[in-house]
């Protein structure tokens, strides 16, 4: 909460009471690729990381936005390897929630590129998800009843939405069908 509050404050000193205001009482013109043109662009950019970065980038920005000129330019130096590092967590996170497949996609990853890294967080985490959630299906299916494999193979010959309902929700509800026909033919034979 700290944060978010001494954020706006802190944008507004420095982009607007830094070196662009100095250069408008000086009379210093400012665009023109001068130092004080510079140091704006350098906290836009700054800002832009904080935006878009993840929670080591964030924090790294809010420092350097509240701190001086040298805090930025530091920053700055090290955003890429701030925000690898991040990309990295990201990446060992969402292998944490999938299966073996997304778990070896993640690990080529891991072992790769920064560039293998992004690709992975924007689209190469899908295909492998969706596999894994095609293998838990089949596993459900194996362990089911009657109601259970038949919609189970229905959502595997379907889309990943049918997938993911079958996980979600239709292999309780099927499964409650098999235990209640269960039940039944259970009371029936006197059981």
């Amino acid at each position: 909460m700290l944060c978010l509050c001494l954020l706006p404050l802190a944008l507004l000193c420095g982009l607007l009471t830094g070196a662009a205001s100095r250069a408008v009482a000086d009379g210093t013109p400012t665009g023109d690729g001068s130092a004080v043109a510079d140091e704006v662009t350098d906290r836009a950019r700054v800002l832009a990381l904080w935006s878009t970065g993840g929670p080591e980038l964030r924090a790294a920005a809010e420092v350097a936005l509240t701190g001086s000129d040298d805090d930025v330019h530091r920053f700055l130096s090290t955003a890429n390897d701030v925000r690898l590092q991040d990309e990295r967590v990201a990446v060992a996170q969402i292998a944490s929630v999938g299966g073996l497949n997304l778990q070896e996609a993640a690990r080529k990853a891991l072992d790769g590129t920064q560039d293998d890294l992004e690709d992975f967080l924007y689209e190469d985490w899908r295909d492998p998800y969706f596999q894994d959630q095609r293998v838990r299906v089949a596993q459900v299916v194996d362990a089911g009843g009657p109601e259970v494999r038949k919609a189970g193979q229905a959502a595997l010959d379907g889309t990943p939405e049918d997938v993911k309902a079958f996980l979600a929700t239709g292999q309780y509800e099927r499964r409650a069908q098999d235990e209640r026909v269960e039940v039944a033919q259970i009371i029936s034979a006197g059981g």
